[in-house]
């Protein structure tokens, strides 16, 4: 139980690793507040964790920077405090980046590197708060080697761990930390529904589950 009356705040968490870092975090007796666009979806990701005293849901567009601001105070109203955020939501769209539009690129940097980025900035206060407290950014492979066909995913899992080093320094001796996990393929929708468009490289590393990705 070593997340006992912590809260932690999760985006991407109906699915995939972000549901299964929800269900170990409520496993470990913390709060959760789970953030995705769809409240179906969020419905049962709640059901399956089971415990509604200590499950709250929110839907937000994490590309809306008003919306994670909202996201953090109603984290705060439900439970009282915020202790440690998972920046789990993603999007990518596949291919070479001239057969995509520049607003699906876009999207992809506001998902993957902005999001994050104002989401740790607009915690930080409530962390500190708090008295201690931690961000995890979910990151990739593709963040360590530039992949062709996603070079703008690349670009933005690469600047997400940048970011995660350099916060790390900035924070060094406040008792918050911050770190990155860069998993390679696992076996969830982001991968699997979308199998004959994976890089080839990608699937070079062994492919893990969702519930690997949480347990680290």
């Amino acid at each position: 139980m070593r997340f006992a009356h912590k809260t932690v705040l999760i985006t991407g968490a109906s699915l995939g690793i972000g549901r299964a870092a929800a269900e170990q975090f409520a496993a470990e007796g913390a709060n959760v507040v789970l953030c995705a666009r769809r409240q179906g979806p969020l419905d049962e990701a709640a059901a399956a964790i089971g415990a509604p005293e200590r499950v709250h849901t929110v839907t937000c567009d994490v590309a809306d920077v008003s919306a994670l601001h909202r996201l953090v105070q109603a984290t705060v109203d439900r439970f009282g405090a915020l202790h440690g955020v998972v920046n789990n939501a993603g999007a990518h769209f596949r291919g070479p980046a001239e057969g995509r539009t520049p607003e699906q690129l876009a999207v992809m940097v506001d998902v993957n590197l902005r999001a994050p980025i104002a989401l740790t900035r607009i915690a930080l206060p409530h962390l500190r708060a708090a008295g201690s407290g931690f961000v995890v950014n979910v990151a990739s492979l593709a963040g360590k080697v530039p992949l062709d066909g996603a070079a703008t995913y690349s670009a933005t899992k690469f600047g997400l761990r940048a970011f995660t080093y350099a916060m790390a320094e900035e924070l060094r001796g406040s008792g918050i930390t911050i770190s990155a996990v860069s998993p390679g393929p696992v076996d969830t929708g982001f991968i699997m529904d979308e199998l004959d468009e994976v890089e080839d490289i990608a699937l070079s590393q062994t492919i893990c589950t969702a519930d690997d990705v949480a347990a680290m």
